[in-house]
């Protein structure tokens, strides 16, 4: 790890070490990071996968971590994290993002074009790169609607190309194994003529009534095809119920949030009693829709 460092270094790629679990994520919890590696154009990435491969340390990836649970344990590898790839420009109605840069700074560039189709997508918060990865959606859309293509970097043999729309198989809050061994980079989006204020005050709105303002990862588990999750584990009892310092949310019950100093495994221990109770009670299997670090 330290010969990495000093390569890192050298080639004047920004990292941080021994980050907070707490930092990174947005449910405010888990152990230290051992490196994180912050790279500000596709040609550091090139470089710091190859250094990494070089020393030979695990590595992984990390966005916003608004979905992403870190371990209690932390990571000891290197951890690269897309969120200092920032850029946004338009040609007509198409609008090319870094994976850096947010939903909510993609919404916002839209609407100052005229541009509509973000307008249910921009509260959610995560970033360009890890909103295609996982088809983010809300309101019944999805970012597989507007996307065109996706840039990525081959990890394998750090070659650079492009995946069109049609290329990559999304379903439900997935993109199938697309980028199993890609990096995002970019993406690029159609949009439509005018951006639509009053449906994008609406979504902001009901987010602030339905949703919990303490740090959470958003919503713990997909939506099954007959009911929402939240709805499930609610008629089974479980909301508002604690463990440790997090808590299944009293306001929306397919989020765990943390009261102060809630550990990964207070989550995960909520996490199983939701899927335990739900499958006990209905025969339906609750499958996360957040990562776990690593």
């Amino acid at each position: 790890m330290e010969k990495l460092k000093r390569r890192l270094h050298d080639a004047d790629i920004e990292y941080f070490v021994d980050v907070e679990g707490r930092t990174v994520s947005s449910y405010r919890g888990g152990g230290n990071l051992a490196l994180v590696i912050c790279p500000k154009s596709v040609d550091e990435i090139k470089t710091a996968l190859a250094e990494i491969k070089y020393a030979g340390v695990p590595y992984t990836l990390l966005g916003a971590g608004s979905n992403c649970l870190v371990p209690d344990s932390g990571y000891p590898g290197a951890v690269i994290r897309t969120t200092r790839l920032k850029g946004i420009s338009q040609s007509g109605s198409f609008v090319t993002a870094y994976a850096g840069e947010t939903l909510s700074s993609l919404a916002a560039f839209a609407a100052k074009h005229d541009l509509g189709g973000m307008e249910a997508l921009s509260g959610i918060p995560a970033t360009v790169g890890g909103a295609v990865r996982m088809n983010a959606g809300a309101y019944g859309k999805e970012i597989a609607g507007l996307l065109t293509q996706a840039e990525i970097l081959d990890a394998r043999n750090l070659e650079v190309s492009k995946k069109d729309r049609t290329d990559i198989p999304f379903s439900y809050r997935s993109s199938g194994d697309a980028f199993q061994y890609n990096i995002i980079y970019a993406a690029t989006f159609r949009f439509q003529d005018g951006y639509d204020r009053a449906l994008h005050r609406h979504c902001c709105e009901d987010r602030l009534k339905k949703q919990p303002g303490e740090p959470s990862l958003g919503s713990v588990f997909k939506n099954p095809l007959a009911f929402a999750a939240g709805y499930l584990i609610e008629t089974v009892g479980l909301k508002g119920f604690r463990i440790g310092n997090a808590a299944i949310s009293a306001k929306h019950a397919n989020f765990i949030v943390n009261l102060g100093g809630g550990t990964a495994r207070d989550y995960l221990s909520l996490m199983g009693l939701a899927q335990s109770m739900v499958y006990n009670e209905y025969k339906i299997e609750l499958e996360p829709e957040i990562h776990i670090l690593g």
